[in-house]
């Protein structure tokens, strides 16, 4: 390598000074600068915009972050935080660990039944994202009201929700059989030649296919999947954020399972983020205000980027990723915002609904007490024997108290053997908004 001259270092030295590099290198540093943008700025003499663009994106390269994960082209992906990206970071790790208020208020009752709407449309957007046609509505049934799938769609759809917020493997390090397994029991009881498919991207990255990925190689690359997920490679102190979405990217990128790497990737993204303690991070309907922000309906204000550019210069020491980055960051604030926003709404619903059934005086005392635990625990289950021991009342009024629920509409009856059964209904929550709303 050939020693700078004194030459070379006065044209270093009056490039940085020069009044128009000057300010499009503090820009590309703090906030980046992508290429569309800089064709409309002054130029310092001499360059091109593509020579302007290689110097800037030298620039940016010395405080990057590398990633172990490599690209189809065996190259390496990095990324810079911008300022909007740490302010986005530090939002979500003041929301999202398991000592936040957040996660407090999702183990409460409002949080609990936000949940468990925000679990189904992830459920049914990490589907769709997969490339699996979902119907919504027929989505929302099978996995409220309990009954048995009807087609490999519904398998599919019940699956994917016990793997991506039911399921616990406990402390196992991720590994090849862990993710093997994952698929096993996505595909469980699945006939995947009915299902309704369409096209799909491979992330916020697209792919840009290359020459057919060997048996060997694609072993090697959910090895080095495993080692970055485990923190045995990367930087220690990425953010546990940016990790857990170039886990899911990557999965969905390489497709290294032979189908629905997608639907394994965001169960990884959850089981990483719960292990680091970021169990709200886990739960954010990440999937599904992605798919939003890809279909033009998320607002200009929230996410810097409507499409993630082409970095145009991907030579430059490997593909620039922080385009990516930061949309992944702001489109996770804006679930975080959605997540914030259904509970204080679920709140202040749960406390007109009290309200209201306090001056019922056609609903006593005891039918208040099942209602609340009922919005509670959508899964809760009720005997008339034990309605009668907690409130100390003969058997007819207990029985009286649950029929009559059940007439109202806030409770459904089933038999189990010779007894009977009180459950809440499964539109509960709506119901309670009609009693308010009259």
């Amino acid at each position: 390598m050939d020693t700078p001259s004194s030459h070379d270092i006065d044209v270093v030295s009056a490039l940085l000074g020069d009044p128009a590099f000057a300010p499009l290198a503090e820009e590309a540093v703090r906030d980046y600068l992508d290429w569309d943008e800089l064709t409309r700025r002054p130029l310092p003499p001499g360059l091109s915009v593509e020579d302007t663009w290689n110097l800037l994106t030298t620039l940016r390269r010395f405080g990057a972050t590398l990633s172990p994960l490599k690209d189809v082209a065996g190259r390496t992906w990095w990324y810079t935080l911008t300022r909007e990206g740490i302010l986005c970071v530090d939002a979500i790790e003041r929301y999202c660990r398991a000592d936040s208020a957040v996660h407090r208020a999702i183990l409460h009752r409002h949080g609990q039944r936000v949940l468990v709407a925000s679990h189904i449309r992830e459920t049914v957007a990490v589907c769709e994202l997969d490339g699996v046609d979902v119907a919504p509505q027929s989505a929302e049934h099978v996995l409220t009201s309990g009954r048995t799938p009807r087609n490999a769609t519904e398998r599919l759809v019940a699956n994917a929700h016990a793997l991506l917020f039911d399921d616990d493997i406990g402390d196992e390090p991720f590994s090849p059989e862990l993710l093997r397994r994952l698929y096993a029991k996505l595909l469980d009881g699945v006939d995947v030649s009915t299902l309704k498919r369409h096209s799909v991207r491979y992330g916020l990255t697209d792919r840009v296919e290359a020459d057919p990925i060997t048996k060997e190689s694609r072993d090697e690359i959910v090895r080095q999947f495993c080692a970055y997920a485990n923190g045995e490679t990367g930087d220690p102190s990425e953010p546990v954020t940016v990790r857990a979405h170039a886990l899911l990217n990557s999965a969905q990128y390489w497709g290294f399972l032979p189908e629905f790497s997608g639907i394994v990737g965001r169960c990884i993204f959850r089981l990483y983020a719960s292990r680091r303690d970021y169990p709200v991070l886990g739960y954010l309907p990440i999937s599904s205000v992605y798919q939003a922000w890809a279909q033009g309906r998320v607002s200009p204000s929230i996410v810097r980027f409507s499409a993630t550019p082409d970095p145009r210069a991907p030579g430059a020491g490997g593909p620039d990723y922080t385009p990516e980055v930061l949309t992944f960051l702001q489109l996770t604030v804006a679930a975080l915002d959605e997540l914030l926003r259904s509970i204080d709404h679920a709140r202040r619903r749960d406390a007109e609904v009290r309200s209201v059934l306090e001056h019922d005086v056609e609903i006593n005392y005891r039918q208040r007490s099942i209602i609340s635990q009922a919005m509670a625990h959508p899964e809760l289950e009720l005997r008339i024997r034990e309605h009668q021991t907690t409130h100390n009342v003969v058997y007819a009024t207990a029985r009286a108290d649950l029929l009559d629920l059940v007439e109202r509409g806030y409770l459904r009856q089933e038999q189990r053997g010779k007894a009977f059964v009180f459950l809440p209904v499964p539109d509960l929550a709506e119901r309670l908004d009609g009693a308010v709303r009259s």
